[in-house]
């Protein structure tokens, strides 16, 4: 029974004819092949006449000429000279020999070397399979030799060689009934094998994180690697998913669903590298360390390479290659300091680079409770705004996409974004309140706060009987002509306005020298990284604390925007540290003291942010300005819907009879698309009552009735409020409250 050979086997020989044909022989256009019968043939069956027989699977061959016909071992016996292959019995020849097998270094050839081997084992006295060094794939003994192979070396490789025994030719123990091999995984199917695909997944590591566990591998047939792809464990759950997570036209998977669990079993039993995983880009701190992770690796807290940290790849939105870029040297830094801010008027540029240096240290300060502000950049068409954006901020930066148009964006898409980085901002271009409409205001400014406060968003899913949960974690860069006028958004951020008339030679000039430097802008980013890394909570949060107590002037009140003036000098503060860790004096290089810089920054929040006053208005005191303007275009009407008096105190107030105009002022703003916030009138009247230049909320006070009879009067209760303090805030009510106009 040992000496017998089963019909399986026969047929995996069999299987090979296609393979020894190709190897053995040569074919024409017509698919034929010289017969192996040659003797038979005048001039050899140099005009090919045989080919294999249609219909049997590509077992069978057949000679049109001479009439030979068979299979592989037929075949083999007119080319080897063999008696008794036809018969399956070639094996009783080889009885006793010491067998060396060469085989083609690609599957077929191993593969039938290893048949061979399962097929003889038994009757020879050993075998040796010797794979010859050097060989490309599907090269063979005759390419060895012909390039310079010899037979001295070729015995020299047999003679130290190990005889092959065949648990040595199986690579990979079958989990289940798959099992892989060189380039495919194979099924064992109704006592065949077949092979379900024409790659194997080589696992490089594993991201684990609370959510669903992922692994990231290469993607490798026969021709190599053909990328690298991250699985998630719910890919292998179907057929479908696991061919989009695949998601290349080299490969192909005909297996079945219950295949794919074998294949994942026996992909994460050839890698125990595991790393934590994130999913989302930027500054965290793991295990009391703080580091910095984008979907290109991890830095630790030292500014160094770490492989405990990996990014989930599906939450990446908005991407960074900083880690891509080295840091930037003396020379390169003495060739852009000049330009850093010159590419438009000082307190515009400080504040630029103040807050995009500021992102650098963005978490370390909200993990001390200091929240980070926004930036409003707003200015005529071509004043340069854009400019900024793609010449300045994103090369610092490092992005390599996620400017998004406020007009394109929706719900879905921007709380995704924003919730994908801490680091990288939102930026939305093309900011137009009347254009976007006021949902999209609304739903860009919910972003704002929420990003700022640290506050949830939560959106239903349609699909599902679920909420999904985003976390905004951007600050947000608002460019547009017109900027947002929420008030509470206005405390959160900085503004910056440009104009054309900023544009001279200079400022041409240093634009065009950073837009030219861009990579040194990148390198830059790179530097500003690591000292951000490097520098200690306690330390930050000692610097900020002493802007904002002792550097920033009294003549600002508001507590928001001094936070976010000293956020800004704290990223001057951490470039100059690049500077000074070359050995490089920042005033020198740029042209600009600390102090120029600093009362640039408190001038530019000064006038642009609070329009000249100690805080930013609230929406109290931008219903009032509406008002305003409702009474210069003659839509309120002095002595019936308000009157500035000196009253019985000697005070100088205005009375507003909001009792019979507050109804055509809310329609006022909905017609004239007032963005500001509209109160309804019980609101309007509470916030009123608290506000300290509010004298009275509720006084009963005599109005005329009608304009046409201004001595028929009635007794209204109306809110007094002083003028003197309303001007204090830069409220503008000259209009109503004009002097020349008392009784």
């Amino acid at each position: 029974m040992k000496n017998k050979i089963t019909e399986s086997t026969i047929n995996k020989i069999q299987d090979h004819l296609k393979d020894y044909i190709m190897e053995h022989s040569s074919k024409n256009k017509n698919r034929k092949f010289t017969c192996f019968n040659k003797n038979a043939h005048s001039h050899k069956d140099q005009d090919p006449s045989a080919a294999i027989v249609p219909g049997s699977s590509g077992r069978y061959w057949n000679c049109f000429g001479c009439g030979a016909k068979g299979d592989i071992l037929s075949e083999s016996s007119y080319n080897e000279g063999i008696d008794g292959f036809q018969n399956g019995n070639y094996v009783a020849s080889l009885r006793s020999a010491n067998i060396v097998i060469l085989p083609d270094n690609d599957e077929s050839g191993k593969a039938y070397a290893n048949d061979v081997l399962r097929v003889i084992k038994n009757e020879v006295k050993s075998i040796k399979i010797i794979n010859l060094p050097g060989l490309k794939l599907k090269e063979d003994i005759v390419d060895w030799v012909g390039n310079g192979g010899t037979l001295e070396e070729l015995i020299t490789l047999v003679n130290t060689a190990d005889e092959t025994v065949e648990s040595e030719v199986v690579q990979n123990k079958p989990i289940g009934n798959i099992y892989e091999n060189e380039f495919c995984y194979y099924k064992y199917y109704k006592k065949q094998i077949i092979n379900i695909s024409n790659f194997i997944i080589n696992p490089k590591y594993y991201i684990e994180n609370e959510g669903d566990t992922q692994i990231v591998g290469n993607i490798i047939t026969e021709e190599g690697i053909i990328g690298e792809r991250t699985f998630k464990t719910s890919d292998f759950d179907d057929v479908l998913s696991f061919r989009r997570a695949l998601n290349s036209f080299k490969t192909f998977y005909i297996g079945r669903v219950e295949d794919l669990q074998y294949i994942r079993f026996i992909i994460s039993s050839k890698t125990s590298d595991t790393r934590k995983g994130v999913c989302f880009s930027g500054f965290h701190k793991l295990n009391n360390q703080w580091c910095f992770v984008t979907e290109h690796g991890a830095l630790n807290s030292e500014g160094k390479p770490t492989l405990d940290i990996a990014m989930q790849n599906q939450y990446a939105e908005l991407n960074t290659n900083i880690l891509k870029n080295d840091v930037i040297t003396k020379e390169e830094l003495l060739e852009v300091a000049p330009y850093l801010f010159k590419f438009s008027i000082l307190k515009n540029t400080a504040a630029i680079l103040g807050y995009v240096c500021g992102l650098f240290l963005k978490e370390k300060l909200k993990h001390n409770k200091i929240q980070y502000n926004h930036l409003l950049i707003e200015g005529e068409s071509s004043s340069g705004k854009s400019s900024a954006v793609k010449y300045i901020i994103t090369p610092i930066l490092c992005m390599e996409d996620g400017i998004l148009n406020a007009a394109q964006c929706t719900d879905f898409a921007l709380n995704k974004t924003a919730s994908s980085s801490n680091f990288i901002p939102l930026i939305l271009e093309e900011y137009k309140p009347h254009i976007i409409g006021k949902n999209k205001v609304d739903l860009i400014s919910g972003v704002m706060r929420n990003s700022y406060d640290n506050y949830k968003g939560i959106k239903g899913v349609a699909t599902l009987d679920k909420n999904r949960t985003f976390i905004p974690r951007a600050s947000v860069i608002l460019s547009g002509e017109a900027g947002i006028e929420e008030t509470a958004n206005v405390g959160r951020s900085l503004r910056v306005i440009f104009a054309t008339s900023y544009f001279d030679e200079e400022t041409k000039e240093s634009l065009e020298k950073l837009k030219e430097n861009s990579i040194l802008l990148n390198k830059l980013g790179a530097s500003l990284l690591k000292e951000a890394l490097k520098m200690e909570e306690d330390k930050i949060k000692e610097i900020h604390s002493a802007i904002f107590e002792k550097a920033i002037s009294n003549n600002i009140k508001n507590d928001r925007v001094k936070n976010s003036i000293a956020n800004c000098m704290i990223g001057i503060a951490l470039l100059k540290r690049v500077f000074n860790n070359l050995d490089l004096n920042m005033q020198e290089c740029t042209g600009f003291t600390m102090k120029e810089i600093i009362s640039s920054i408190e001038t530019g929040a000064y006038e642009d942010l609070l329009d000249g006053g100690t805080s930013n208005k609230t929406v109290i005191e931008q219903n009032f300005e509406t008002m305003n303007r409702m009474a210069a275009n003659n839509e309120l009407y002095r002595n019936i819907d308000y009157d500035a008096v000196l009253d019985l105190d000697g005070d100088f107030v205005l009375r507003l009879n909001y009792t019979c105009f507050y109804d055509r002022f809310v329609k006022y703003c909905r017609e004239h698309n007032v963005t500001h916030e509209v109160l309804p009138l019980s609101s309007f009247k509470k916030q009123l009552s608290n506000m300290q230049y509010c004298k009275s909320y509720n006084k009963p006070v005599n109005f005329s009735v009608r304009q046409e009879n201004p001595k028929n009067k009635k007794t209204f209760r109306c809110a007094v409020v002083y003028i003197n303090k309303l001007r204090e805030k830069n409220v503008d009510v000259d209009f109503i409250a004009d002097d020349n106009m008392i009784d």
